[in-house]
């Protein structure tokens, strides 16, 4: 997870069964916000990345659609009904998908 500032550019929130991410940086975000504000741990493979010591702020990028990880049946109309300001891009980082 970086503490790099994307603030300026733009991202997809990528919201999974358990937690959401920014996919600029790779910290977590929260599902409410315009642009990645606030960081929060990240759920990961085998538990959570922790925000690092004394970071409490997101990057900043701007949230300009939203994907998922997950192959969860339902969870696309799921995340369309949480953002449907968002375009829905379907699964993250899956050539044709997202």
């Amino acid at each position: 997870m970086s503490g790099s500032d994307h603030r300026g550019e733009t991202a997809t929130l990528v919201i999974n069964s358990d937690s959401s991410y920014c996919s600029a940086c790779g910290g977590g975000a929260k599902l409410d916000e315009d642009a990645h504000m606030t960081i929060l741990p990240r759920e990961v493979a085998g538990g959570y990345l922790e925000v690092p010591d004394g970071q409490r702020a997101g990057c900043g990028a701007t949230f300009i659609a939203s994907a998922t990880e997950s192959f969860m049946p339902g969870i696309g109309e799921l995340i369309r009904q949480t953002r449907p300001d968002l375009p829905f891009l379907g699964v993250y980082g899956v050539e044709g998908l997202a």
